[in-house]
């Protein structure tokens, strides 16, 4: 139970430690210029979506709880809405524009859909549903997953 709930917390930490370090990374770009016009390519907000993903899906399987992925996304979105709210000063570190829509919400949609998936990959789950069925003494049937 102790296990378990240190596990909880570390994984909340790290979706706070990606919202913090992801409120700045998110602002960069490559801008590349030819014949006079311009090609703006975010590689901060691409990079940061990535860590989140992967730390969602390696949250879910080091614990092997669907709640550990959950964990790490809520942790991001409590710090970068922290730092989309305007301080006493004026200050934002996430601001308004088009990319950091982009950041927030591609952010949330595909975290959320990444935390939803089992923490067992299908593989291990085929294979446990075909020694299940090798148990009960009949063959295993193809699934479709190959």
């Amino acid at each position: 139970m102790i296990r378990t709930t240190l596990s909880l917390l570390a994984a909340a930490v790290v979706g706070l430690v990606i919202g913090l370090a992801g409120g700045f990374v998110q602002a960069h770009r490559f801008i590349w210029t030819f014949d006079g016009r311009y090609l703006v390519v975010p590689w901060g907000v691409v990079i940061v979506v990535v860590v989140l993903l992967v730390a969602i899906r390696g949250a879910a399987k080091v614990v092997q709880r669907r709640s550990a992925a959950w964990f790490v996304l809520v942790g991001w979105l409590i710090m970068t809405f922290f730092l989309a709210t305007e301080t006493t000063s004026g200050d934002l570190a996430v601001s308004s524009g088009l990319r950091q829509w982009g950041y927030l919400l591609s952010g949330a949609v595909m975290g959320s859909a990444v935390a939803t998936l089992p923490p067992r990959s299908f593989a291990s789950l085929r294979a446990g549903r075909d020694q299940e069925l090798v148990n009960r003494g009949r063959a295993a049937e193809p699934s479709g997953f190959d």
